[in-house]
């Protein structure tokens, strides 16, 4: 886990974090988005095509904590077994037009 007083820019988390029309190959592990409850950061995949490395389809796809939102448009992910999201304290998630059905676990933090 991060520290709560990470800095991100300009000692504030980024208040949004978005790609968007790209691909992402070779993935071994989690995206890992941390934000402070105080000022929650909305992280969006939009027309995205993420591949899992191979020996690493079974990895979390996602884990947040505190986020605002999670925004998954048109996500396309390859070589993923029953990908997870898992979520961490506070958070909503949208998931639109995406090629397979993400597992969201939600935990206290």
């Amino acid at each position: 886990d991060f520290a709560e007083d990470h800095v991100w820019c300009c000692n504030r988390n980024l208040s949004d974090i978005t790609f968007r029309d790209c691909r992402v190959r070779g993935v071994r592990g989690p995206m890992l988005i941390y934000s402070n409850a105080a000022e929650p950061t909305t992280f969006t995949l939009e027309n995205v095509e993420i591949e899992a490395k191979e020996g690493c389809e079974d990895a979390v796809f996602l884990k947040s904590r505190d986020c605002a939102r999670i925004v998954l448009h048109g996500v396309t992910l390859k070589g993923f077994n029953s990908p997870r999201i898992v979520m961490v304290g506070q958070g909503e998630i949208d998931i639109q037009s995406c090629n397979t059905e993400f597992y969201v676990e939600k935990e206290n933090g």
